[in-house]
């Protein structure tokens, strides 16, 4: 009021003086009629509590005509003024609100996983300024996190993702991974551990096979059989306790039809059954048709053997105080029928004088064959199927003292044959094939023996094909078939059909000889068939068809002996074929 007053005293003289009654005289452009609609257009708030305490209530009793230039100080403050026009976090009138970023560069980075499970990826987040919606100036007052995350290191189904505070990674897991762990090593040894890994092999793995023995049927002829299992790792264990799976049967022994299957849990395997066979068991009883192999063309009894000359000793069985007898032994033949056995084959001798053989079989009483002096060079031989007499054309020897025949039950026995000489005057070495039969009629004489056959020039007589032949025992065996030229000694060297002197070099270059027995030992035929070139050698006899097993030192080549009825028809053929081919066979 002072105010206006003291507006209104300096304004004093420039007008009518109002009317004190008619104040509305007064040319006051004063608007405010008190409810100060201020004109201006600002949506201001201004509640404009005029402190104006102006008590004109226009009844102005102010006489002043004075155009009162009311210098009206609104307290008012109008919000419609800018805050800022530059900054950061100013948009050039108003600051920016709190949610408004104002970095891009990042105040600070965190690490992280997806979550803790197997296989969860490696993620990372950043942490920028925002202005604070109070200052343009982009501070560290209001900081905040990316809500998302960014995957960084994508980690495998069996990884396990790891983090600190500078970086977040995948960590593989060589053995596995559960619960968001690795797991540890599954082994340190064992067949179904991979060592190189410590992993467990997988069950596709074979640890193990085992080998089942069987036969197709319990018949006679049934084949012998096996079957191998495999068994494999579980995929769970360092051992060998998985899946088995079992293969096909495979033949391993094929049975003749008078023959049985046997196995255990080692082997499978065919027994023949030299009686028969019935319903899948070998028959006990003998039907003569039974032979059993003692000794085949290859033993000799031990020399020297020196005996006492008088005495006690002379002409009884070889003692050690007395002398001393060279001895073949057969342990543990099986015999596998029933029944009255014999034995046959032969016996050579080198000595002239008096000798004697002993042939013990099972527990059977010693059988005894005395030779009586042979005053022929060449030996003597002893024919055990004649149980008189002898077959030897060289020596005679007396009748054997007791019929060789042994009754036999079913079960394995010991055969022994010793030799002696009486008196002690050389070494009578002996050598014997011998074999058990049932029959006693059996011709030992074709008993293992080989064959040779006249292959050319075509036709081939009958005679020359299927020729029985022995191998001679002289260090050199028949393993396989002899083929070539068969040459005849005379024609190539006349004169020297026995092959006692030299061929001349190259005489025999690859051809089998053809050489007559007599004069000179076995081994110096062979080796001056061999000196000249020739792969083999037949021996034939000068004296009958008795086949001798040759005895003699070592020689380079191997050799056979034929009947001297053969040797005939050979030379024969040679004689009229120039070309003359022939094969020598093996003993079966």
């Amino acid at each position: 009021m002072l105010m206006i007053l003291a507006t209104a005293m300096v304004c004093g003289g420039c007008g009518d003086d109002p009317s004190p009654f008619n104040p509305g005289a007064s040319t006051d452009t004063d608007t405010d009629s008190d409810t100060d609609t201020d004109t201006d257009s600002d949506t201001d708030t201004d509640t404009d509590t005029d402190t104006d305490t102006d008590t004109d209530s226009d009844t102005d009793t102010d006489t002043d005509s004075d155009t009162d230039t009311d210098t009206d100080t609104d307290t008012d403050t109008d919000t419609d003024e800018c805050v800022c026009t530059s900054g950061d976090c100013c948009d050039g009138c108003d600051y920016l609100s709190s949610t408004t970023k104002c970095s891009v560069t990042p105040e600070n980075t965190e690490y992280g996983c997806t979550s803790g499970d197997c296989g969860a990826d490696a993620q990372r987040r950043y942490q920028y300024r925002y202005c604070t919606g109070a200052s343009d100036t982009c501070g560290t007052g209001n900081l905040q996190w990316d809500t998302t995350w960014t995957v960084i290191d994508p980690c495998g189904s069996s990884d396990i993702c790891e983090f600190n505070t500078t970086n977040a990674w995948c960590t593989t897991c060589p053995y596995g991974c559960t619960t968001g762990s690795c797991d540890p090593p599954d082994c340190t040894s064992g067949i179904c551990c991979d060592t190189s890994t410590s992993l467990y092999r997988p069950s596709t793995y074979p640890c193990d096979v085992t080998t089942a023995y069987s036969c197709t049927s319990i018949d006679c002829g049934a084949d012998a059989q096996e079957q191998d299992t495999t068994q494999y790792c579980s995929g769970t264990s360092e051992l060998c306790n998985g899946s088995t799976v079992p293969g096909g049967w495979t033949a391993v022994d094929d049975c003749a039809t008078d023959a049985i299957c046997e196995y255990d849990t080692t082997d499978s395997w065919c027994t023949d059954c030299p009686g028969g066979c019935t319903a899948g068991a070998c028959d006990t009883d003998c039907d003569g048709t039974e032979i059993i192999e003692l000794l085949v063309e290859d033993a000799t009894i031990a020399a020297p053997m020196t005996t006492a000359t008088s005495g006690s000793g002379e002409g009884e069985y070889c003692s050690s105080d007395t002398a001393n007898s060279g001895t073949a032994t057969w342990s543990s033949v099986g015999i596998p029928c029933a029944g009255n056995w014999y034995v046959v084959g032969r016996v050579w001798g080198t000595e002239s004088d008096g000798n004697s053989m002993y042939l013990t079989v099972g527990s059977a009483s010693e059988i005894v064959w005395d030779f009586n002096q042979c005053t022929t060079p060449g030996g003597w031989e002893y024919d055990f199927a004649s149980a008189a007499g002898s077959d030897n054309p060289v020596c005679d020897a007396s009748a054997i003292t007791d019929p060789a025949v042994f009754p036999l039950a079913v079960g394995n026995i010991d055969v022994q044959l010793r030799g002696r000489e009486v008196p002690a005057s050389g070494y009578p070495a002996a050598v014997a094939r011998l074999y058990l039969v049932t029959d006693p009629s059996a011709d030992p004489d074709y008993f293992g023996l080989g064959t040779l056959d006249i292959t050319g020039p075509s036709p081939v007589d009958s005679n020359l094909v299927g020729i029985y032949h022995e191998v001679g025992q002289m260090n050199v065996p028949l393993t396989s078939d002899v083929t070539g030229d068969i040459l005849w000694a005379d024609d190539v060297d006349s004169g020297n059909g026995d092959g006692c002197s030299a061929f001349p070099a190259g005489s025999f270059s690859g051809a089998v000889a053809l050489i007559e027995r007599g004069n000179c030992t076995f081994d110096i035929k062979v080796d001056n068939a061999a000196a000249a070139g020739a792969v083999a050698a037949i021996i034939f006899n000068n004296s009958g068809d008795t086949l001798v097993m040759m005895t003699g030192n070592d020689t380079f080549i191997p050799s056979v002996f034929v009947t001297q009825s053969d040797g005939a028809n050979l030379v024969s053929w040679c004689g009229v074929h120039a070309n003359a081919t022939v094969v020598i066979h093996p003993a079966p």
